[in-house]
């Protein structure tokens, strides 16, 4: 029983006491760049040039916690895919 506790104890001091953090600097390959963790989006060319693209009737509101606007407005499909503000 002693035994089994001390080996219990020797585990958990090896594991928790080793860094094993994703910003610990001393993980680092040299010679690898940092990554890029910006999200990127992509859109295919014939969406975007395409000439029929539909614009789509979306119900908005005034404001965050308001009521909804009382006439829809169009929005393009690069405006509900996230490109445009």
């Amino acid at each position: 029983m002693k035994l089994r506790l001390n080996f219990i104890l020797l585990l958990a001091a090896i594991l928790f006491s080793s860094p094993v953090s994703a910003d610990n600097p001393t993980r680092i390959i040299k010679g690898a760049s940092v990554p890029d963790r910006t999200p990127a989006r992509y859109v295919m060319d014939c969406i975007v040039n395409a000439p029929y693209t539909p614009e789509f009737q979306v119900l908005d509101t005034e404001s965050a916690f308001g009521r909804y606007a009382p006439m829809s407005k169009e929005e393009k499909i690069l405006k509900l895919l996230g490109y445009e503000q």
